[in-house]
């Protein structure tokens, strides 16, 4: 993973991709990128100077992140998205790309409602999930097989995949109200939506 890991080079990977310009769009304030894996999105966020942390479960990631770009540091936390260890309404803007899928429907619960307790009154959810497209619903014998082999093996279930509808849902029963949903790529299409904390 961290391999030849060159941060600049990442950056200038996404900053053109569409889900940058996106996450650029939507994003304001204090940002947290929650779930950052190797922190692409929280460094190209303080790179375009967003007031953006990252914070991410595995010590190892983050080490790894720190010891590449010293001078970051401090922005990057470990932390747990199901507690997550700050005030309420804290960010204006809370970034989940690509976490919650990966966790049962009432660990996802937990995740939005502390999303939902983080965030400020008027602030934005940006929420990165992978959709269940045409493509998707081709592949979907092929998808299940491959899970329950993974299951078989011993290895623990992988992700979720979602319609609009169950996306929209999921948001709805835990406090945000859906604003705009984006579909981007292919063939594992993900989706964006902007949400607004009621």
């Amino acid at each position: 993973l961290f391999k030849d890991f060159d941060i600049d080079k990442k950056v200038n990977e996404f900053e053109l991709s569409r889900l940058a310009k996106l996450i650029f769009q939507h994003t304001s304030g204090k940002t947290l990128d929650a779930g950052c894996g190797t922190g692409k999105i929280t460094f190209t966020l303080l790179k375009r100077g967003y007031d953006a942390a990252g914070l991410d479960y595995s010590k190892n990631i983050l080490t790894k992140v720190k010891k590449a770009s010293p001078a970051h540091a401090k922005r990057f936390l470990f932390g747990d998205v199901r507690k997550l260890p700050f005030k309420e309404h804290t960010f204006q803007t809370y970034i989940s790309p690509g976490v919650v899928e990966h966790f049962p429907p009432d660990v996802q619960n937990t995740i939005l409602y502390e999303a939902n307790r983080v965030l400020q009154p008027t602030g934005t959810l940006i929420f990165i999930v992978p959709y269940i497209n045409a493509l998707t619903q081709l592949r979907r014998k092929k998808v299940l097989a491959s899970e329950a082999k993974r299951q078989e093996r011993g290895e623990p279930f992988y992700q979720y995949r979602y319609s609009c509808r169950a996306v929209k849902k999921l948001l709805e029963n835990n406090g945000f109200a859906v604003k705009r949903m984006y579909l981007l790529g292919l063939p594992d299409t993900q989706l964006f939506g902007r949400k607004i904390v009621p």
